[in-house]
């Protein structure tokens, strides 16, 4: 990617790509029970949700369809918001 001169906006494809993320130990976060919402729609890393499943606070977990099977996604009921 080129640096953008002053004043520029960002296209759309730069700035989603700054915003993926890969997650090398997903179990860190179930250390978090204060964690309300967790986006993994730009995230790898993450093979498995239902290790988030006993986070107290976690009120949504947003996923991209056909990122996690339906099987990790029926115990967060609304919780799961696939977009």
């Amino acid at each position: 990617m080129r640096p953008r001169e002053r004043g520029t906006r960002q296209s759309a494809t730069e700035s989603d790509d700054r915003v993926r993320s890969t997650v090398s130990n997903p179990e860190v976060i179930t250390a978090l029970p204060a964690l309300s919402a967790l986006d993994l729609q730009k995230t790898e890393g993450v093979t498995d949700i239902s290790i988030f499943k006993d986070l107290p606070k976690l009120n949504y977990i947003y996923s991209k369809k056909g990122q996690f099977p339906e099987e990790q996604l029926a115990p967060f009921e609304k919780k799961a918001v696939v977009q």
